[in-house]
């Protein structure tokens, strides 16, 4: 069963902790490769797999805040290219990462301060790079992500419902599916995700930064 999230970065991007914490495990993880365990408050633990190398050297039993780079995208143990595999838990239980978590993976050179409109196109830009290479045919072989994007379809038909209602309503879902291959629409999409996290992230008190937004994509 795959618990938790993947996202695909080029190799020595930085990872950074989702939460302040304590790290629980540092080394071997077996299918997960070079791996990071790190406790947190209330119950909560954050799983960080496939790194290329740990950026901490005193590992178990260093506490760590979020947004500390804890290690670096790699392709480690069970892996088909250069991801972060990201796992949270609740009290043992494994749970969706990405209506909670506000930091992570990043190789935008962003530290704290910032508008939040400069983190809303930081980030826009550096998935669409990530993503696709900015190219706005690409299509990825072994699932429905595409365009420049990389939009799954049933992502993408959320964010024509939500933002575009007026394109939604008047296009088939054949039609609609096909405008991830409009760049400019795609990268409007990709800035309307990030600014739902924003407002997320707003609504919690959080300084916004590129960091902070990159698991709201």
């Amino acid at each position: 069963i795959h618990k938790g999230v993947d996202w695909a970065a080029p190799v020595g991007t930085p990872i950074m902790a989702a939460f302040d914490g304590e790290i629980s495990f540092q080394g071997d993880g077996g299918g997960y490769g070079n791996l990071v365990k790190i406790t947190h408050a209330n119950g909560r633990e954050t799983r960080y797999a496939h790194m290329q190398k740990f950026a901490i050297a005193s590992g178990v039993g260093t506490k760590v805040k979020a947004g500390d780079v804890i290690g670096y995208i790699g392709t480690t143990g069970l892996s088909t290219g250069p991801h972060l595999h990201f796992e949270l838990y609740q009290n043992g239980e494994a749970i969706d990462p990405l209506g909670t978590v506000t930091t992570v993976a990043t190789a935008v050179a962003v530290s704290s301060g910032g508008s939040g409109d400069t983190a809303v196109e930081t980030l826009t830009d550096r998935i669409v790079h990530v993503e696709s290479g900015g190219s706005a045919r690409a299509k990825n072989p072994l699932s429905s992500a595409t365009g420049a994007g990389q939009f799954i379809s049933k992502t993408w038909i959320r964010m024509m419902n939500t933002y575009r209602p007026d394109l939604a309503r008047s296009l088939s879902t054949a039609d609609l599916l096909a405008l991830r291959y409009d760049a400019t629409l795609s990268r409007e999409m990709v800035r309307d995700l990030a600014r739902e996290g924003e407002a997320y992230l707003r609504a919690r008190g959080h300084q916004i930064t590129a960091g902070r937004l990159y698991l709201c994509h």
